[in-house]
């Protein structure tokens, strides 16, 4: 007989949920074993009204240094920042039960040691006064090159109240 062979497609590695949480870490799955990762973030809402989505990378630790860059669109409004000690997503979300944020995030080649670490990503949120806004961009780490181990979500002020955060890999 014949060996069976490895399901193909995402693979789910990790979920973690918000709950009143200063920061969302997810820390396990990022290795060599998968080409590209995808993280979900579902029915995400802050505690505080008005506040941005924030972000970090993993390398050794959460990496909180000048050295980010990001780009991102909301609509045609364009925002790019160099230098910058996290990576920012999107405009002002609203913490009304009808707002909060979503997103979907790609990440390649985690375990590189030559390369910066770049995510793109697309999300939607919903702005204080409840009006839904689609954000897309992405970020680099340029600090180093060393593998990345996790990624942190975080908001401006306040909490993360709730949402799915779930991280994925792509079978070779």
């Amino acid at each position: 007989g014949s060996l069976p062979t490895a399901a193909k497609g995402w693979v789910k590695l990790e979920t973690v949920a918000a709950s009143t949480s200063a920061t969302v870490d997810m820390e396990t799955g990022f290795d060599s074993t998968y080409d590209q990762y995808m993280i979900k973030v579902t029915g995400a809402l802050p505690v505080s009204d008005g506040v941005y989505v924030y972000g970090r990378l993993k390398t050794n630790a959460f990496q909180t240094g000048a050295d980010y860059a990001y780009t991102r669109r909301i609509y045609d409004a364009w925002t790019s920042s160099t230098g910058a000690t996290k990576f920012e997503m999107s405009g002002t979300v609203g913490n009304d039960a009808s707002e909060g944020w979503g997103c979907t995030m790609w990440l390649d080649d985690v375990s590189s040691t030559t390369r910066n670490k770049v995510v793109w990503y697309v999300m939607t949120f919903s702005s204080t006064d409840g009006s839904t806004f689609h954000s897309q961009g992405s970020f680099a780490y340029t600090g180093g090159q060393e593998a990345l181990t996790g990624i942190q979500f975080y908001m401006s002020t306040g909490s993360i109240l709730s949402g799915t955060f779930t991280l994925y890999g792509l079978a070779k």
